[in-house]
């Protein structure tokens, strides 16, 4: 999904870059119009002064919804001899969703792996999950691996 991969992107990059790093979403260097040879990434790598390549594989996902009930009101009135009523009742739903990634750091000058991890992202409440809340929470999870392993220091 380009729409996803989009928005993770630049989360993450945010992300990174509130702590004083530098960060490039890869759609920005690689447009999705064509494949790219090792040799033509190296080169972009390369011209752009990149050191690391993250790579963020979505692992799946698991979506729940739970029917909790109805909320249900209404009201009366008489006014001259007429009776006026109005009732309405409203389901009241919970989602819930997990999703899990696995990250691979790649050092652009070697090609060797830096850093491997996996993350999972979970969410719950009365209101949809949207895909940017996933984005925003993965973004900062990746990013607080990064510093904890040393490979993003806070400016």
């Amino acid at each position: 999904n380009l729409q996803y991969a989009s928005l993770l992107q630049n989360e993450v990059c945010k992300s990174i870059q509130q702590d004083g790093a530098a960060c490039v979403p890869a759609l920005d260097l690689f447009p999705p119009t064509r494949t790219y040879t090792g040799e033509q990434v190296a080169n972009v790598l390369s011209q752009n002064k990149i050191d690391g390549y993250l790579v963020v594989s979505f692992g799946g996902s698991s979506v729940q919804s739970r029917y909790l009930g109805s909320l249900s009101y209404g009201s009366a009135s008489v006014y001259a001899g007429t009776v006026t009523a109005y009732g309405s009742s409203v389901p009241m739903m919970s989602f819930s969703r997990n999703d899990g990634y696995s990250m691979v750091l790649i050092d652009s000058k070697t090609f060797d792996k830096a850093w491997i991890a996996d993350a999972d992202t979970h969410a719950q409440g009365a209101a949809n999950i949207t895909d940017h809340v996933f984005a925003y929470s993965l973004a900062g999870k990746i990013t607080e691996d990064l510093e904890k392993s040393g490979l993003i220091v806070k400016q």
